[in-house]
């Protein structure tokens, strides 16, 4: 079962996604599954769902659509059993990490941080890629426009803001590895959502100066200091006052200090530290490329996994390929329509740079970094 609270409100049970009710009940989930795994007392759920208009008989209310939720979650179990129980002085509803995006989320940006602090940064723009692509939209944006949903802005507010730290923490990691050129258009629609950021703006900037293009990065400075002026009375930040300084002195500390490495002729030149030379790639039919490295990469069609594809022949959890021994090894995890490599089904195969995997229909070319 997937619960989903970034974007609308979704809970799916295998392929099929369940009603859940009026907007009320449906708040109600949201409250437990923003608190989940924690006992969230009665009196607060109350609060949050029906704020200052709490009727009389708000607590039996309650306790109506929570027995419905759990005929909904676990028809077949008694309350007892049900994944949602009653724990006095409330309610918990037990979520494992891979079945709420939220958990996902902020498990797969803990993941990711670490790399960054391992100084992996090819490995760990990846993974703020894949969390960052479980968002579907605003937080619970179905129940926006319920007259109670200005109790829950405060959660859906905080939660928004893991996301755009994560965007910003996935910038650092792409221009650490030299994809200033392809992050410009990224900080651009970011500063439009939030143009007072200046961890953004300063993103901008260095992006713009790294890629030759100076002029546009000290206009973009000077953008952000009129706004902050006009509409907030204050000047930039310390840190764009400094990185201002120091793209017109044309800092040396500005460049990036990393092994640049060839890349193929229709990809970006790829820019990795010494300690990522034996990652290997995917390129997809589109042109695209997934970096592997040293995190087992799944293959599948949902999109829990590393690489989620969109093909209806392959099975949700399909593959893994794993670093071992310096190989990077291709298991098939029990898949419906099979693995193959170079046209051949296999269970476990050790790959060479250019061959081909299928996956349902899909075709992935494999390659090294020294083929790269």
């Amino acid at each position: 079962m997937q619960f989903k609270v970034l974007g609308p409100l979704e809970v799916i049970d295998g392929d099929e996604r369940l009603v859940l009710g009026g907007p009320k009940q449906r708040a109600v989930l949201a409250v437990l599954l923003l608190d989940a795994n924690r006992v969230v007392p009665a009196a607060q759920i109350i609060e949050r769902v029906w704020g200052d208009d709490a009727p009389e008989r708000a607590a039996n209310t309650l306790q109506v659509y929570i027995s419905n939720l759990r005929k909904l979650l676990d028809p077949t179990k008694r309350a007892a059993e049900s994944r949602l129980r009653t724990q006095p002085p409330g309610y918990e509803l037990r979520i494992a990490d891979d079945e709420l995006d939220l958990l996902q989320f902020e498990h797969d940006v803990a993941a990711a941080r670490a790399l960054a602090a391992a100084d992996r940064p090819a490995e760990a723009a990846e993974r703020f890629r894949a969390a960052l692509a479980l968002w579907r939209g605003e937080p619970l944006s179905d129940l926006a426009g319920e007259a109670f949903a200005t109790s829950l802005t405060s959660m859906t507010v905080r939660i928004a803001e893991r996301r755009v730290a994560a965007l910003e923490d996935r910038i650092d990691a792409d221009l650490a590895v030299g994809r200033h050129g392809e992050v410009i258009s990224d900080l651009d629609d970011a500063i439009r959502d939030h143009p007072y950021r200046e961890g953004l703006r300063a993103q901008r900037m260095l992006a713009l100066y790294r890629s030759g293009r100076q002029a546009e990065a000290l206009q973009s400075y000077q953008q952000a200091r009129e706004l902050l002026l006009d509409e907030l009375g204050i000047d930039p930040g310390a840190e764009l006052q400094e990185l201002e300084r120091a793209i017109l002195r044309q800092d040396p500390a500005l460049d990036l200090a990393a092994v640049t490495v060839s890349a193929d002729d229709d990809a970006p030149t790829a820019r990795v530290t010494a300690d990522d030379l034996d990652l290997g790639f995917l390129h997809l039919a589109d042109g695209t490329r997934h970096i592997l490295g040293r995190q087992p990469c799944t293959l599948g069609r949902h999109r829990e996994n590393t690489l989620a594809i969109a093909d209806a022949n392959i099975s949700r959890r399909h593959a893994v390929i794993q670093l071992v021994d310096g190989d990077f090894l291709l298991t098939d995890l029990g898949s419906t329509n099979g693995t193959f490599v170079n046209g051949t089904a296999v269970q476990e195969r050790r790959l060479v740079s250019g061959d081909d995997i299928r996956l349902g229909d899909t075709v992935l070319r494999f390659t090294t970094l020294a083929a790269s």
